[in-house]
């Protein structure tokens, strides 16, 4: 038996993420002063069309092993099992579930973020600018880190570290042929 699977012609464009243009960071504290990071590597699936919102779809997944908050037994303490836990839970995933327009460029997308294999609703407000085959998306959202499992045994404790994070989205992309 032959399965032929064609993409509808209503899909969305897809768009490659430049890498060295682009930033996935967060921002915590410690001790209760602030600090930031990024995360070197991940992957991005974008299929967006600002006119289209019902057949676009982002996915991105992140290779948490790549966390750079520029001191490194802060990033050893972070990838393991109090933390991220990258032995057992290498990725973490957002995947949207739909989009909302907002106006002016902006956006809201709807996805589920999961890390630790912890699940939760999330939403992202960004901004869109289209130039030619170049776009560039800037975005933010809080979430608490102890609803998705980061911060196990002596973790849990927020004296340290602060359940809050902020994660920003900073990419540019081109529209592929």
């Amino acid at each position: 038996m032959l399965i032929l699977m064609v993409a509808p012609a209503w899909a969305a464009p897809r768009w490659q993420v430049d890498p060295d243009a682009s930033r996935l960071g967060f921002s915590a504290t410690q001790m209760g002063g602030a600090f930031e990071g990024t995360f070197r590597r991940f992957d991005a699936d974008i299929r967006f069309d600002p006119d289209d919102l019902a057949s676009s779809r982002v996915v991105v997944t992140v290779h948490m092993d790549s966390v750079d908050t520029r001191m490194a037994d802060r990033d050893a303490q972070i990838r393991g099992p109090g933390f991220f836990d990258v032995a057992r839970y290498p990725t973490a995933r957002f995947a949207t579930t739909g989009f909302e327009a907002a106006g002016d460029g902006r956006y809201v997308a709807r996805a589920e973020l999961t890390i630790r294999d912890v699940t939760r609703p999330v939403e992202l407000p960004f901004t869109l600018a289209i130039d030619g085959a170049t776009a560039m998306v800037t975005g933010s959202l809080s979430l608490g880190r102890l609803d998705h499992g980061v911060g196990q045994g002596e973790w849990r404790d927020t004296k340290t570290v602060g359940d809050g994070v902020t994660v920003t989205v900073d990419l540019r992309a081109t529209r592929m042929p």
